[in-house]
């Protein structure tokens, strides 16, 4: 599923910031930065994604904007078919794994990348394993998945625009 060629996002940032305008999305800067950070660890194809956003852009009316992350990363699940049975337990379990998994691959490709610059790829890893991953059984995926889109865009300080 992760594919080393999808890591950077720029196809993504570019189906999404075409789609935002001529399906009038109403998506800002961090909004398009967030979807793009779950396409890059979900990697739809390009038509899966058109098909996601095409019911997104549906469904999306009268939603504030946390509802509207959640209906976007549902609807990835449902076009992808990621799980079997959408109980809450699967859906945390797979989002956990899969968060973890990308984080993991991301984390030791920047190390390898720049070793004079890991302490700002382990500052990510400490917040994720400590604010994110530790989730216990009473953890719901809301809380789980907002901590990560809280994560996403405090890391969007670091970019001027998306890709």
């Amino acid at each position: 599923m992760l594919k080393s060629r999808d890591l950077d996002g720029n196809r993504y940032s570019e189906i999404l910031k075409n789609y935002n305008q001529d399906f009038q999305l109403l998506l800002d800067h961090t909004e398009i930065h967030i979807y793009m950070n779950l396409c890059q660890i979900y990697s739809p194809n390009p038509r899966q994604l058109i098909r996601i956003i095409n019911k997104f852009s549906l469904l999306k009316e009268n939603l504030d904007n946390r509802k509207k992350l959640f209906l976007f990363l549902f609807l990835i699940y449902s076009e992808m078919r990621l799980i079997e049975t959408y109980k809450e337990i699967n859906f945390i379990e797979h989002f956990y794994e899969l968060h973890l998994n990308f984080h993991q691959i991301r984390f030791r490709q920047y190390a390898l990348n720049r070793s004079g610059e890991r302490s700002e790829a382990a500052k990510l890893c400490d917040y994720l394993d400590y604010h994110v991953y530790s989730f216990n059984g009473n953890s719901s995926l809301f809380d789980l998945f907002f901590y990560y889109i809280e994560h996403i865009k405090s890391s969007r300080n670091d970019y001027k625009e998306c890709k």
